[in-house]
């Protein structure tokens, strides 16, 4: 995805110069004396991050003077003279829409509209794979890094992806989406990496090391290039094998699912001392775990084909979807749908879950309102393919996350790439 808009940033830089070479135009300010004129502008009909060029006269050329507003959403300006502004069409617009640019406090609004088309794809944001289709671990550009075995996922604020890797979790891949770029941040002190969260009031992401007893989880702080420090040192010996973490942002408490004592520890996440065990778990079991914005953990029973629901505050746990012990893949009520190896869960503003299912090879949804389908990919089917939603195809996905954009990314484990979903 970033790699097509980088692609689409320069050729549009280059029929920006081409443009206004050709026609020998000057480059000048926007006058203040003078009123914008809006003479046109296409495509008429478009979907999220459509390029269109506005055609007209005293615009300028000092991009920081100049906001287009398609919708009442500011949309990115790519390229300006003083006759032409290159814009990229903003997301989740309504279907006919108003164009209005402003420079310098002076604005002017197109009487025709733009239609908005919604735009549903999976892509392949990186992963380049070998002619077996086998992975490794290379750096660079995400058209040409590639990954091996990404198993669970987490991004911050500013778009920096950091993948685990299950054949290689010493190392953490973080694909930087703004710079078109991946690189891997030594462990450092960590072990083996298992689970990822983000506090989002500054951006740290917190890693939980499964083979790092007492040393149970770590913090990679961007001010010290992203090396692992330690934060909870498990001196009490209520954990051995932790294999994830969760966070609760609104009671900073941090939660880590243990494999060997089956129990998911509390951690205070100003002092990160020891809250004791909230929840048991079966033990010698494979979870994943996850908080929703109300603060209730959900524990992902993998190898189960279950989703439990527990509330910390009244110590109440309940089945929430699927069936214990049934695999299958089923549609309908969450409580009549059936999953298959449930991994990593996701929340989104609204408070829908999204699931990858790696044994059905898709990503399903249970909405606010306990319904579960099939979010991307073909159940039961594996394999890989971009395009639709519906007609995608997965390797066994197993992790998610889920920007402030609304796009969904997904490891998608046995295909060594990193995919994105965009369903608006």
């Amino acid at each position: 995805m970033k790699l097509k808009n980088y692609l689409l940033f320069f050729l549009i830089s280059l029929l920006w110069i081409s443009c206004k070479n050709a026609d020998n135009i000057p480059i000048e300010p926007h006058n203040a004396n003078q009123p914008i004129v809006l003479t046109d502008f296409s495509p008429q009909l478009g979907s999220a991050a459509t390029k269109l060029i506005i055609t007209g006269e005293n615009f300028g050329n000092d991009t920081s003077q100049v906001t287009v507003n398609i919708g009442g959403k500011k949309a990115a300006i790519v390229g300006i003279s003083p006759t032409k502004i290159y814009v990229l069409s903003p997301r989740r617009l309504e279907p006919i829409n108003t164009i209005e640019v402003t420079i310098k406090g002076q604005s002017k609004s197109f009487e025709k509209k733009y239609n908005y088309k919604l735009l549903q794809t999976v892509s392949t944001l990186s992963g380049r794979v070998n002619a077996d289709g086998s992975g490794g671990d290379v750096d660079g550009a995400l058209g040409t890094a590639m990954f091996k075995d990404p198993k669970y996922l987490n991004i911050d604020g500013e778009k920096n992806l950091f993948v685990i890797q299950y054949a290689d979790s010493r190392n953490i891949r973080m694909v930087n989406i703004t710079n078109n770029k991946v690189t891997t941040i030594p462990a450092g002190a960590v072990k083996s990496a298992h689970g990822i969260v983000i506090r989002k009031v500054d951006n740290v992401p917190f890693v939980c090391d499964r083979d790092g007893f007492p040393k149970t989880f770590f913090q990679l702080s961007p001010a010290n290039s992203w090396q692992p420090t330690l934060s909870f040192n498990d001196a009490a010996n209520e954990y051995s094998y932790p294999l994830d973490i969760a966070y609760d942002e609104t009671a900073n408490i941090f939660y880590l699912q243990d494999y060997t004592f089956g129990k998911i520890l509390a951690v205070d996440g100003r002092t990160f001392t020891s809250l004791g065990e909230v929840y048991r778990t079966n033990v010698n079991e494979i979870d994943r775990i996850a908080v929703d914005h109300e603060g209730n953990i959900y524990i992902a029973r993998t190898s189960s084909h279950y989703i439990v629901k527990f509330n910390p505050k009244t110590g109440q746990a309940e089945t929430y979807a699927g069936g214990q012990g049934i695999a299958g893949t089923q549609d309908g009520p969450k409580m009549h749908a059936r999953f298959n190896n449930p991994e990593q869960m996701v929340f989104d503003e609204e408070n829908n879950m999204y699931v990858a299912d790696r044994g059905n090879h898709c990503i399903r949804k249970i909405d606010k309102d306990g319904n579960v389908t099939v979010y991307a990919g073909q159940p039961g089917k594996g394999g890989y393919s971009d395009g639709l939603p519906q007609n995608a195809l997965f390797n066994q996905p197993t992790g998610l996350a889920l920007d402030k954009e609304g796009i969904l990314y997904v490891a998608d484990w046995k295909n060594h790439r990193i995919r994105t979903i965009i369903i608006e």
